[in-house]
């Protein structure tokens, strides 16, 4: 009876306050909301962010040519470094928490054409593994092989929006576009792919090809005969050894060829 008389007097006070009772009722509600609310927010907001990295690459670190901001080696500061297209050769022997080294060679604005329709767009040299550590994922064909950069063949990867502007609805494989005036066989095209970030482009928007053609068709204009290249992608061999992997590659770059 104790129980039961607690439980009624309970009742009779909340009603006869229901104004203070709705408030409070109101507040813990509101407070739980907000809570799973803002947990929700953060956890949409990582999600967003991983997978808009995931679309430039898979932990990657990129390596621009440019200029030094310090003296070093009795050298001095604001000195040009440009990366030479064997240089990944050597950085690889010097690296062993590193799993990949690839050159990366771009010429913007390049002129292609296909029976169709014309175009200009940016065409980037690499080697097979960049296709996997850049995230680019084949919606036609395939992309260029380890034969194919052996041979020097002129075979391209194209860009969904390339495709078309270049095409439309037309089939694609096997078809030769022009790519700065030379034939080249498209062998696939790129799945379309939203992107946020990017160090020179859109991928949708980009002819691929092997960074041998690259380096014999498209190589550095006169009066230069060096056969320079952008930048060098490096992937650690896993998550923990992404900082031995950047620690060593600044060691092997910064050392005397």
């Amino acid at each position: 009876m104790h129980l039961r008389e607690l439980f009624y007097d309970t009742l009779r006070t909340l009603w006869a306050h229901k104004l203070r009772t709705a408030l409070t009722m109101f507040g813990i509600s509101w407070g739980i909301i907000s809570i799973i609310l803002m947990v929700a927010a953060g956890e949409g907001l990582r999600v967003g962010q991983r997978r808009a990295a995931e679309t430039m690459g898979k932990d990657i670190l990129i390596v621009f040519s440019g200029q030094t901001s310090m003296h070093a080696g009795g050298m001095r500061a604001g000195r040009r470094i440009r990366w030479q297209d064997s240089d990944y050769l050597s950085v690889q022997q010097q690296v062993s928490a590193c799993q990949e080294v690839l050159p990366e060679l771009g010429r913007s604005s390049t002129p292609v054409r296909s029976p169709y329709n014309t175009g200009s767009f940016l065409v980037t040299g690499s080697l097979p593994p960049f296709q996997e550590i850049r995230s680019l994922r084949l919606g036609e064909g395939r992309f260029y092989n380890w034969e194919d950069q052996e041979k020097g063949r002129r075979v391209a990867f194209i860009g969904s929006e390339v495709r078309k502007q270049l095409f439309a609805e037309r089939e694609v494989l096997g078809k030769t576009i022009s790519v700065g005036g030379l034939p080249y066989t498209i062998i696939g095209v790129m799945k379309e792919k939203n992107q946020d970030s990017s160090y020179d482009g859109r991928d949708v928007s980009k002819v691929f090809i092997p960074f041998s053609a690259m380096i014999r068709d498209f190589p550095e204009k006169p009066p230069s005969t060096a056969h320079t290249i952008d930048r060098l992608l490096v992937t650690p061999k896993s998550f923990e050894e992404h900082e031995a992997c950047k620690s060593q590659v600044r060691r092997a770059l910064g050392s005397p060829s």
